[in-house]
């Protein structure tokens, strides 16, 4: 016949029973299970935070080079036309920027670099978009997290490619609104100065 302290012994995993292990595995699992998803939220924010930093950090670079030249980039597919500047028998000429690799230079000054533009965190899936009239300008990113207080779904409803998602997040100059596109913001001045 076993005695109880037998019975204790058998039922031990090094100093605990076989329940306490188990309990604390439970809890152990629970722990790393509520940390996993603590840390994924945390590196989304970061890599909106970034966003948010390269959309102002782009935004200053392309007001000072308006304020120099008086005039905006253009915009060709969402890329800033400000890069490789050229001067062919007088005429300046400059190509669509690429994200990351590209800087925005002064045509007149090539050593003086407005910006080296950023690339999105999540890059290729993930980029920039920039929209110009020559005038105005729109610099938008797509937000991971919606609870950020910077997230617009009135800017994602207009459905512009920021890669594989849509841009909800920007800045633009003057008092263009990012709900619109330049046509439709000239449209809603036209009518009100004819009321």
């Amino acid at each position: 016949m076993k005695t109880i302290h037998q019975l204790d012994a058998h039922n031990k995993i090094g100093w605990f029973t076989k329940s306490e292990t188990l309990g604390l595995s439970v809890l152990f699992g629970l722990f790393l299970f509520i940390s996993l998803l603590n840390f994924k939220d945390s590196f989304r924010k970061s890599r909106d935070n970034q966003r948010k930093s390269d959309i102002r950090a782009i935004y200053n670079a392309i007001s000072s080079f308006q304020g120099d030249f008086s005039l905006v980039p253009a915009s060709f597919n969402g890329k800033i036309v400000a890069c490789n500047p050229e001067f062919k028998e007088e005429i300046l000429t400059l190509s669509p920027c690429n994200w990351g690799v590209d800087s925005i230079l002064d045509p007149s000054f090539k050593d003086f670099v407005y910006i080296n533009l950023p690339i999105d965190p999540q890059n290729p899936h993930i980029s920039y978009y920039y929209l110009s009239n020559g005038r105005q300008f729109q610099i938008l990113a797509s937000l991971e997290g919606k609870d950020e207080d910077e997230y617009r779904e009135d800017i994602e409803a207009r459905k512009l490619p920021c890669g594989l998602r849509n841009c909800n997040y920007g800045l633009a100059s003057g008092e263009l609104p990012l709900d619109k596109s330049f046509q439709e913001y000239e449209n809603e001045l036209e009518n009100r100065l004819k009321q």
